[in-house]
This record gives structure tokens, C-alpha cells and sequence, in this order.
């Protein structure tokens, strides 16, 4: 959980303030379920490609814990 949540953190957009949060739902075959709230500075990034870039850099931290 921790290398997700600094996944996150380090993502550009994400907002610092308050910091992300990233909640392990459930544990299933081929994976786990998260939930994940972050605030993103629509001043200067595009929250759709925030949450976009936010998925592909879960599921490569994902990848590299395995």
C-alpha cells in the first residue's frame, strides 16, 4: 500500500494538500480492488489525464511489488 500511495504522491497534478489517499478494498484472484481520492490542480493539469496517468502508475507499481 505504501509504494501505491507514493506512486500517487509523486504523480504530477496531484495536489499535496491534503496529501492522496488510497484505501485496499479487497483482495481478489488477480489482484487487488483499491479506491483512491486526490486532489489535482485543474489550474495547471487536466484532471482526466491525471486520472489516467494515476491508473497506469498503479498498475506499474502493481507490476513491479510482484
Amino acid at each position: 500500500q505504501a509504494r501505491l500511495l507514493g506512486a500517487l504522491i509523486a504523480l504530477a497534478g496531484v495536489a499535496d494538500n491534503p496529501p492522496p489517499e488510497l484505501v485496499l478494498t479487497e483482495i481478489v484472484d488477480t489482484g487487488v480492488r483499491a479506491g483512491a481520492r486526490v486532489w489535482v490542480n485543474c489550474r495547471e493539469h487536466n484532471s482526466d489525464s491525471v486520472r489516467s496517468a494515476a491508473v497506469a502508475e498503479l498498475q506499474e507499481a502493481l507490476q513491479e511489488a510482484v
